[in-house]
This record gives structure tokens, sequence and C-alpha cells, in this order.
């Protein structure tokens, strides 16, 4: 890599440096002006210019945009590592978030202070599902996320020389708080689902039983359900993405688990059990064949989001508190850490890899408990 010197007047010297991209092979011109006492400073500076530019330069990264490493990066990271609901809510974020504030950058020249300007920007930035506000602390968070992973993998194939975010602190998120139902609400939520369609009033007992997630119970076959033992093996979630529609995947965690059931939920499968077979043998040639306990009308998988928008009016319609589907999986954690179950078969029933995971989340339900034990261990001693 060849540089030539010019000189200005009054110790000023413009460097011209070319290089060469070993990303798609192109020359680029590269200028410097510099202040030098005399012509053999400037040489040496020069010198020590080129051979900045051959450790920059060299780098794939130094004529690869922002939005052509993203494409990069999807293809030969996120595809073949991720679930393909996770990459399609990347591709997401990348397409209406960071490509339109990023895309245009050469990798190597994005700096910390264009990932700082692109962040406040999303300070005020409009949610992208049609509703009112701007978007949320977790929302931005989860954009920095993607970036640090996209980044990192960025060094780590020696596209860039550092990694910008490293020097950028991450958006603030406000602490999420999960709602859940007390004992009463509770008990009249399950009582409201005597009307409801079989298959529903099903979803929302394993729910509360078992503390499962949505996805883990639209996954589950008949052949998960252990009858004589009173036992749902779980290995599968059921997810839905706008390219494949429902699909199957493992488990959150990627490992099964066994979660015991009362004997009235086992009786309530059994009713069920029926019923879907009912159903099968009525529609003959029109059922499309499936194991799945979560059906539409023909069989075919039910679509996660069916089960959200029914339980969303089922609450309405009741005048129940609002809660999310999935905030019935924090009542049922919360409600078996206020009855004293040790957090340990808690976190083994949700399937956290970790049980600092729900020492974490349900710090209002321990801290209730521990009030109660106080009480209880007062009243024992007789004090």
């Amino acid at each position: 890599m060849a540089g030539t010197i010019l000189e200005l007047g009054n110790n000023k010297y413009r460097f011209m440096v070319w290089c060469k991209s070993e990303y798609d092979n192109k020359r680029i011109r590269k200028s410097k002006t510099v202040t030098a006492k005399s012509k053999r400073e400037a040489e040496r500076k020069l010198a020590e210019y080129v051979q900045e530019c051959e450790q920059k330069y060299s780098l794939e990264g130094s004529t690869m945009t922002f939005e052509q490493f993203s494409r990069k990066w999807i293809e030969e990271y996120a595809k073949p590592n991720l679930s393909p609901v996770t990459v399609e809510g990347y591709e997401r974020e990348l397409k209406n978030r960071i490509i339109p504030a990023l895309g245009n950058l050469i990798l190597t020249e994005l700096k910390p202070m264009h990932i700082i300007h692109f962040y406040n920007d999303l300070l005020t930035a409009p949610r992208l599902d049609g509703r009112e506000g701007t978007i949320s602390g977790r929302a931005r968070n989860n954009v920095h996320r993607i970036l640090s992973s996209m980044l990192t993998n960025a060094l780590y194939w020696q596209l860039i020389p550092e990694n910008p975010i490293k020097r950028v602190r991450p958006p603030k998120q406000e602490k999420h708080v999960a709602r859940f139902y007390n004992e009463e609400e509770t008990v009249k939520m399950l009582s409201c689902l005597e009307n409801e369609e079989m298959k529903y009033k099903v979803a929302v007992h394993i729910a509360i039983f078992t503390g499962m997630r949505r996805g883990e119970i639209l996954g589950l076959e008949w052949g998960d359900i252990d009858f004589d033992k009173k036992e749902i093996h779980l290995e599968r979630t059921s997810v839905y993405t706008e390219t494949n529609g429902v699909i199957e995947k493992d488990t959150k965690t990627h490992t099964a688990r066994t979660v015991s059931i009362p004997a009235e939920l086992c009786e309530l499968l059994k009713q069920y059990r029926k019923h879907w077979l009912e159903q099968k043998f009525k529609l003959g040639d029109v059922w499309q064949e499936t194991d799945r306990l979560m059906i539409q009308w023909d069989g075919k998988a039910m679509f996660p989001a069916t089960l959200s928008h029914w339980f969303g009016k089922f609450l309405k319609k009741n005048e129940l508190p609002e809660i999310t589907f999935h905030e019935l999986r924090h009542t049922s954690a919360t409600l078996l850490i206020n009855l004293g179950i040790d957090v340990a078969t808690v976190a083994k029933r949700l399937g956290h890899a970790q049980n600092s995971t729900t020492l974490n989340f349900y710090t209002h339900a321990i801290s209730s408990a521990d009030k109660v034990a106080a009480e209880v261990l007062c009243g024992r001693l007789g004090r």
C-alpha cells in the first residue's frame, strides 16, 4: 500500500493512500491532513497512516455496509443458531428500526456516537403495532441486544477492529411487573369457564395447574399425557411464523420435563379426550390427522394468537381483571409459593433452568410468603 504527500504550506501536509478491501477487492482512496514541522516528520507520519490503513482496510468490513453485514449475519449466524420465531423478530427489527438508521454506514466506520444518536431517536419512535405512544424501554433494550449480538459476531469474524457497542450504555428499561390473580380471583375465573368451549377450558386449567407456557400447551399431544401416573411429559412447543405458519420446536430450555397434575385435571382431560374423538369421527375425511390437544375445528394445529384473543374476550365478558394468557403462568407460580411450596419445586414445574430465575422473577410472592412464615413460626412457638 503506497502513499503520497502533498505539501500545503504553513507546515500542513495532505496524505493520499490507496487501500484494497478484502471484502469486494475494490480500491478506495483515503486522505488525511496533518501538521508537521518538517518534510521528514511528515514522511514518518505518512508511514504510520499507511500502516493504520493497512490494518483497518484489510478487514472485510472496510467497504461492507451495515445493511450488507446484516444479511450476512442473518444467513450465517441467526438462521443456523436461533429459532425461526427469534429470527423473524430480529428481521422485523432490522427492517423497521435498525437498517433505516444505520444501514448505509460502512461497518468499520460505525462509531459509538452513531449508536447513541440512534438510541436517542428511539426515545420518541412510534410503536410498530399501530397502538398509540412510543416504544417501551423493553423494546429499545431488545434493539440493543440485537446490535450487541451482531457486532460481537462482526468482531469475532474479524470484520471490525473493535466493537463500538462496548462503549454504549444499554437503553434504560422499566422494570417489568408481572400481573397475576390471587386465590379468590383464580377461583372465580375457573368457575366462569363452565360455559366455555371444552378446549379453552382445558387450556386454562393446564396453565393454572402446571404453569406451562402458551406454546407448550399448544404443543401438547395425547401421547404426552400419562393418565395412570397423572403426569404430563413436555418436550415440544408450538409457535407461529409469518413464513412457515404454525411450526413445532423444542421447549424454551431445549430440555423435556415432566409435570404432575391433580386428579381433577386428569378427569377433565379424559372428558376432553372423549369430546376430541367424537369431533374427529364426526368430520371423517375432512379431519386433518393430528394428535394435538389444542386444535382448530378440523384438527389443524391452533394458532397461538387464537388462544390469546379468546382469553382476552373471555375476561372482558365475565368482568374479570385484565391479564394475558401468559400471566396465568405467573398466577400458578405465585399461588404455589404463597402456599409454601419450595422454590426448587416451583422452578422445576415452570421449566426454569436455574432456581435463581424463579427467585428473581417472583420476589413479590417470596416476600409475602416470608412474612407468613414469620407469623406461623411465632404462632407455633406461642409468642
